[in-house]
Order: C-alpha cells, then structure tokens, then sequence
C-alpha cells in the first residue's frame, strides 16, 4: 500500500483513522497549516497497551505469561507490517524536521510482512510455549493482507527501520516478562 491507495475504510477504527487524515490534509489546503502526516502500520514494542484494544503482540504474551493458550482468529495467514515503536519515533521526529514532508502523507512500516501465525511461533518460541493454538472465527472486517510502500519515506527521510522484527520482538517480550 503506497500513500495513495484508496481509502476505503471497512470497520468503523479504519473510518476514523481516514477521517483524521482528510480533516489534516484539509487544513493544509485551505488554511495552509504546518502539518504532515504518518502512517504508522502495526507499531509494537514495550509498554503497549494490554487491556482493552490491545493488539496481537501484547495480548498473545499475556496469555502465555497467564499459562493460556495463544489465540489467532481465523486460519493466520493474515499478514502485517510490523514496525517497532522507536523506529516510528524518530521517524515521527524527522518528518517534523523535515519542510518537504508538508501537506503529505508518509507510511511509516518495515516493508516486509509477517503473517498472524509467523508471529504467534516466535512469540511462542521466544517464550519457551508449547501449548497448542487455539483457532478462533475470523473477526468481521480483518484484512488479510497489511503492507507498507515505505518508498516516500525512503526518498524523503533516507528511511530504513533500525530495528530487525527478530530483535524487535525479543525486546518486546523481555520487558512484558521482565518488566
């Protein structure tokens, strides 16, 4: 997906989230504000939230750490574009650096994807888990392909992510353990 792909919203969290982007691109136009925009895909890493909403990565270690099995909701072989959150950071930090990001729109990713179940074994491995997967029905509106074109943010920011997903999830999982 480059930054033009179609926004055609699915699920009412995808809507608001192309609502956000049409209201700051409006802003820019007509009143000229200093504004860009990131498109962050799947960012993880430590102290993301694992209560309400949480996302795959920190719920998935909590039920290991809980003694559970992990959980993936349809058959896994949806894929991300997982990008660990200090890689988003300092991207975040250069696109407000830098004036040729104004009134654009720039996807902030790995460039590579990781299907559901890909990422369900590494964390199972990482953990020392062996329990069995349990398979639960697909969500309504999942998508089941999410990659980024970074190329405007190569071109734009000399964009490369620093973190492999390798070491970005070995980190993850130690600071939930850990603490």
């Amino acid at each position: 997906m480059d930054e033009s792909h179609p926004l055609n919203p699915t699920t009412p969290y995808a809507a608001s989230k192309a609502a956000g982007d049409h209201i700051v691109l409006s802003y820019y136009e007509t009143f000229n504000t200093d504004s860009a925009i990131i498109r962050p895909f799947n960012n993880y890493g430590p102290r993301q939230n694992e209560k309400s909403y949480a996302g795959i990565i920190p719920l998935t270690i909590r039920r290991i750490m809980d003694g559970e099995s992990p959980v993936i909701y349809g058959d896994g072989k949806q894929t991300r574009d997982y990008i660990f959150v200090k890689d988003t950071a300092r991207m975040a930090i250069e696109v407000y650096k830098n004036e040729r990001t104004r009134g654009r729109v720039i996807n902030i990713g790995s460039g590579s994807e990781i299907s559901v179940i890909e990422l369900i074994r590494k964390i199972m491995e990482i953990m020392g888990c062996n329990k069995k997967i349990r398979y639960e029905e697909k969500r309504p509106g999942d998508v089941m392909r999410h990659l980024a074109s970074i190329e405007l943010a190569k071109k734009l920011l000399d964009f490369k992510p620093r973190t492999s997903f390798s070491d970005g999830i070995a980190k993850t999982v130690d600071w939930y353990v850990n603490g």
